[in-house]
């Protein structure tokens, strides 16, 4: 008899701490990506098309994958835009943001986000998109070091002006910094998503488990928040309860890291559905260019 007990016990455990559960199931290897986006940096699913594109220095080109073998079945240019290091991609009902908010050693002075339609993304003939600009500078005026920082031994990185992460609620674009000082704690910014030209500040911190490379909020309901990233090599992916925008305020629910991909450089990630995500890795030594799965 104590065993239906033991089973019962266990259940009513398990339905009472879901989030403990609803970590994620592992990675699992999916399609290797062609050399064209070898350095992919962020990923969007929309629509019914998975969006990619290269950082640093790339061409200001979104690229269509075909997620049953990988391979580039669209390529459509940002005209009016340049890529001096595209590093997040988020998108609301009417629009797709491409932030080119890359700031490794934060000397960039004014950094941009590329607005473009997204009816005209769905548009299968279209090889060119006119990009819209929402432009913004950091308030430097702050002291160099900021709240919460600390410097990393042995790093070339000494900014916490570095963003590889965006996503949309409502009418603000929120990018979380990816803080070279301090790689348990990121930096919110919020930004309208109207073209124009900002002087941002932080307007809170995340506790994280490394730095930030990317995050997507998932489709039904903008409540739960997927963030992936590295530390000490290792890769692991988060997911955060979305509690109020206005201070954003984020709780813990669950994640995992990725012990045995040491050196997977995770650099997108996105909801194919409520309970799946893509994640891209950039090609390195210890790994090609990939896309991988996650269930929740």
């Amino acid at each position: 008899m104590r065993r239906p007990l033991f089973l019962f016990m266990m259940l009513a455990w398990i339905n009472a701490f879901p989030c403990l559960f609803s970590q994620s199931r592992g990675l699992v290897p999916r399609v290797f990506l062609e050399k064209e986006v070898s350095e992919s940096s962020g990923l969007l699913f929309v629509d019914g098309t998975l969006w990619t594109f290269n950082d640093s220095g790339g061409d200001p080109v979104l690229y269509a994958i075909d997620t049953s073998d990988g391979k580039i079945v669209r390529h459509v240019v940002i005209g009016n835009a340049r890529n001096e290091d595209w590093e997040a991609i988020a998108c609301d009902r009417r629009y797709v943001y491409i932030g080119d908010v890359g700031n490794n050693k934060g000397h960039r002075r004014i950094l941009s986000i590329y607005r473009i339609s997204r009816a005209q993304l769905q548009i299968p003939s279209l090889k060119e998109i006119k990009a819209e600009t929402i432009s913004f500078e950091y308030r430097k005026k702050q002291k160099r070091k900021q709240s919460g920082e600390k410097k990393e031994k042995n790093s070339n990185f000494y900014s916490s002006y570095d963003c590889e992460a965006m996503f949309c609620v409502s009418d603000t674009l929120y990018l979380l910094s990816k803080n070279w000082m301090n790689d348990d704690l990121t930096f919110v910014y919020a930004i309208p998503a109207v073209p124009g030209h900002y002087y941002i500040s932080p307007v809170g911190t995340v506790k994280t488990d490394g730095l930030v490379c990317d995050a997507a909020l998932r489709p039904s309901d903008s409540g739960v928040l997927a963030i992936t990233g590295y530390k000490d090599f290792m890769p692991f992916v988060s997911f955060y309860r979305v509690e109020s925008l206005h201070p954003l305020r984020l709780h813990k629910t669950g994640g995992k890291t990725f012990v045995k991909y040491n050196g997977l450089q995770t650099e997108g990630i996105t909801f194919i559905d409520d309970h799946r995500l893509m994640i891209s890795c950039e090609g390195n030594k210890f790994f090609p260019a990939r896309l991988y799965r996650l269930e929740k």
